[in-house]
């Protein structure tokens, strides 16, 4: 039987005046000093019976983890650096469960906020369709994080989404891809977040979840095809570097994923490199030594599965 959806008026992203931040200002216990964007996006669970509170709670545990990654995809999709997110839950209804989140977007001063806002803003508001494909993005990521097994409908869900967000913001569905993976540090926590947070839907078979937007769905398929518990690969984490020196040690021309090897900052391990898609490969050929922004991917190794250092990635290259 279909579901009937509840009211889905959109609320449109605001600013927050605030003084501009001191440079070297990190969020911390408040953000009053830190200019803001808030934004809040509605999550409706399409479910036929309501869900139990025991349930409600699963999912918001698991919301709190999927919004982890948000600062470094927002950062990913605009190419301006987010100091912070904060998230709110400003109501909740029952029945078919809907959630009002409000997410509010910290930037160090004025400027980055404005930048921002001319990258993915329209008519000095966020974009919430942005916001939507990220949260599901990272959503339907952590469910392929989740399962070893071929998933063919979390899989076209997935493409669906990035395709949506992708479009939104002038990229790629390869470079929009490469944004959300990279902004999750720990996978295994990115499974079990996006597990729980489907759980009212999985515990309903036939529900899906809009995200803010009535494009953006977790559809019922990808739903019932997600396992009850997690079948992770080796665990990874992510260590990032900003304007640090990359030692070049092998180079391809031909590829962004293999013949690339080097050191990064004062490391003395020669790492695998891989280019992000922005990158060029020309950025990086012919020379010996380059400024980068990239993160040192360490992953599971072994019996005591210990975290190594595996590759490096290069986000940009500084000229």
């Amino acid at each position: 039987m279909p579901r009937t959806p509840r009211n889905r008026n959109k609320q449109p992203a605001t600013v927050t005046p605030a003084k501009s931040a001191k440079r070297g200002t990190k969020p911390s216990g408040s953000s009053e000093n830190l200019p803001t964007l808030r934004v809040t996006h509605r999550i409706l669970y399409n479910t036929s019976k309501p869900v139990p509170l025991g349930e409600m709670i699963i999912a918001l545990q698991g919301l709190q983890g999927v919004l982890k990654a948000m600062p470094a995809a927002l950062t990913g999709v605009s190419g301006v650096e987010v100091e912070g997110c904060e998230f709110l839950i400003q109501s909740i209804e029952s029945g078919s469960l809907i959630e009002d989140v409000v997410i509010k977007i910290l930037f160090k001063d004025r400027a980055r906020m404005d930048a921002f806002l001319e990258r993915i803003g329209e008519n000095g508001m966020v974009k919430g369709i942005v916001v939507a494909a990220l949260v599901g993005g990272l959503v339907v990521y952590g469910m392929q994080l989740a399962t070893s097994s071929p998933a063919p409908n979390i899989t076209a869900n997935h493409n669906t989404i990035i395709n949506i967000g992708a479009g939104e913001v002038n990229m790629t569905p390869e470079q929009f891809t490469a944004v959300v993976k990279a902004s999750v540090g720990d996978k295994k926590a990115a499974a079990e977040g996006a597990l729980r947070f489907i759980a009212p839907a999985k515990a309903d078979p036939g529900s899906s979840i809009e995200l803010g937007d009535a494009t953006v769905v977790v559809d019922a398929r990808a739903v019932s095809e997600a396992p009850a518990k997690i079948e992770l690969e080796p665990n990874q984490r992510l260590e990032e570097h900003t304007n640090v020196e990359l030692a070049i040690r092998a180079a391809n021309l031909d590829s962004k994923k293999s013949g690339w090897a080097g050191r990064l900052g004062g490391r003395s391990d020669r790492l695998p490199i891989e280019l992000d898609p922005a990158v060029a490969e020309s950025d990086l050929f012919g020379r010996s030594a380059v400024q980068v922004d990239a993160a040192i991917i360490f992953t599971e190794k072994g019996r005591s599965r210990e975290l190594k250092a595996s590759k490096i990635y290069v986000r940009r290259v500084y000229r």
